[in-house]
């Protein structure tokens, strides 16, 4: 029937005592708040690369980096995950963060951001003596606050809720996420 004829509320809390729900909260807004901030700084720097700097096959590497974003992500767990017990990095943090450290669409999405940005901008920061450093993170930076922004959102979200990978390379509970 749909309605119980009996309703016990102790299962409620078994369900939440059974397993170390903590522990998988904590794991998966570790990481996650982990691989977001790995993501913004990478993704700033490439971005800032391509967009503000002149260099030989800048154009082949962002067609190498809008490539490999078409790529399935199931198609890389084979090769990512012989990589990651080679460094011996399964069943840990590290393994965990570092193999979602590069984030294509933020890459994509900075690099717009930073396009719209006025040129002179960032010649008159290098005109006064700032290093790319300093440009990128107090020029650029505060221009696209709103990009960054959501590609924080957009990453916490998804390493949040990331099931598969996490599965694949963590068999002990104390790594295993909330998802």
């Amino acid at each position: 029937s749909l309605i119980p004829k009996q309703f016990l509320w102790s299962n409620f809390s078994e369900a939440f005592t059974g397993a170390p729900f903590g522990q998988y909260i904590f794991n998966s807004l570790f990481t996650a708040l982990c691989i977001v901030a790995i993501q913004i700084v990478n993704s700033a720097m490439i971005a800032y690369a391509l967009t503000q700097l002149q260099f030989k096959g800048r154009g082949l590497l962002f067609a190498v980096i809008m490539g490999t974003n078409m790529l399935p992500a199931a198609a890389t767990y084979v090769p990512s995950y012989i990589i990651l017990a080679k460094m011996g990095l399964l069943n840990s943090y590290a393994g965990l963060i570092i193999s979602n450290c590069v984030y294509m669409f933020g890459i994509f999405l900075i690099r717009q951001s930073f396009l719209q940005v006025n040129k002179s901008l960032v010649e008159a920061a290098w005109v006064e003596g700032a290093s790319h450093w300093h440009t990128l993170w107090n020029v650029l930076f505060p221009i696209a606050k709103a990009s960054f922004v959501t590609l924080g959102l957009l990453s916490f979200v998804a390493n949040y809720n990331n099931y598969m990978w996490p599965t694949l390379i963590t068999t002990r509970p104390q790594y295993y996420l909330i998802s």
